[in-house]
């Protein structure tokens, strides 16, 4: 008797056991579901619409990468009195716990509702960078302009950052901050100054640039002469998968001290967009010209994207000199002028 008692006990002490271990793992699991989905900051938008319920809002949520675990999401909403959300477009973090993000829209505040953005596009020229900015701010465009070519600014900002030097103001710049604003898209929950937009655009540069700076200062080159590269390869470039492949090609004609002939560079000369140059375009005498000046131009064309600053400091080593682009984008390259001039007579589309 004494010894089946014992076993009841045995097998009751281990489904306590074996239950206390369920609902560690269980409240683990949970804990786990409703945690933020990195450690990370990077912001991201979402839109609640008026009548949402609140399972609704968590779908869009999941839509938007911030929940873990849908399922535990919902677990969270029935154990919590979430409240009423409020309808609005939020600046949420992929570092916020789904709690964080409830309580948020439950009580929103000026730090978190979307009250505008400013798009940066990658590969545009400060020309039309500035009439996005000055739209996004309701400003004048000729604004943005005056203060991206006024001195005292951009000594100040010479001063700022370490990658910003007196390069800008060389003779023959067509516009010193060209190539400098990072393209993305910026929210902002409060009003912003104009100066405020583009710190924030720099700031982001500086990012991207402090990581590439071991790798062109290896070259000798200053992050103006980088950003110059780098502009060009952009530009250049339909594809992401083209970019190594033609930073490549272009460090090849560096290396052997041949002209660039970037037709882009030309058209910027020109204030032109597009592919097709002329002859007589050639001939414009302008340190951007890379047809009539040797090694890289005076400064950046474009904006540059992450991707494209990549891809030009792990640029494919390769043994192409020459490329074209068909009128799909598909790009050809040539070891040759032979073959290159050949390539081009079957291929010109403009």
């Amino acid at each position: 008797m004494k010894k089946v008692t014992k076993i009841i006990l045995i097998i009751f002490a281990v489904l306590i056991l074996l239950g206390v271990a369920a609902g560690v793992f269980a409240w683990n699991y949970y804990k786990e579901g409703i945690a933020p989905v990195s450690d990370k900051s990077k912001e991201v938008i979402v839109t609640v619409e008026n009548g949402q319920t609140a399972t609704s809002v968590l779908y869009t949520l999941e839509g938007a990468g911030l929940v873990n675990d849908v399922l535990c999401g919902k677990v969270y909403l029935k154990l919590n009195d979430v409240g009423n959300l409020q309808a609005n477009s939020y600046i949420l973090n992929e570092n916020m716990s789904l709690e964080e993000i409830f309580q948020i829209m439950a009580n929103p505040t000026g730090d978190h509702v979307l009250k505008f953005s400013v798009t940066i596009l990658d590969g545009y020229s400060l020309k039309d960078i500035s009439e996005s900015i000055a739209k996004s701010l309701e400003i004048e465009a000729t604004e943005v302009m005056n203060l991206l070519n006024d001195k005292e600014f951009l000594n100040s900002l010479i001063e700022k950052y370490w990658f910003i030097t007196d390069e800008i103001l060389a003779d023959g710049i067509k516009y010193p901050l060209e190539g400098y604003l990072y393209p993305e898209t910026y929210l902002y929950n409060s009003n912003v100054t104009l100066e405020d937009v583009i710190y924030g655009s720099l700031d982001m540069m500086d990012k991207y640039l402090t990581k590439a700076k071991d790798s062109f200062e290896a070259r000798g080159w200053t992050a103006h002469e980088f950003l110059t590269f780098a502009s060009i390869v952009e530009r250049e470039s339909l594809f992401d998968e083209d970019r190594p492949k033609i930073a490549g090609v272009f460090m090849n004609r560096l290396e052997k001290n041949m002209l660039l002939q970037s037709d882009i560079t030309v058209n910027y000369a020109w204030d032109r967009t597009g592919v097709d140059v002329l002859y007589s375009h050639l001939e414009i005498d302008s340190p951007y010209n890379t047809y009539k000046y040797a090694g890289l131009p005076i400064g950046p064309i474009s904006t540059v994207s992450g991707v494209t600053l990549d891809a030009c400091v792990n640029y494919e080593e390769n043994e192409y000199y020459y490329f074209f682009a068909k009128e799909d984008g598909t790009v050809l390259y040539s070891k040759t002028l032979n073959e290159h001039n050949n390539t081009v007579q079957k291929n010109k589309w403009y």
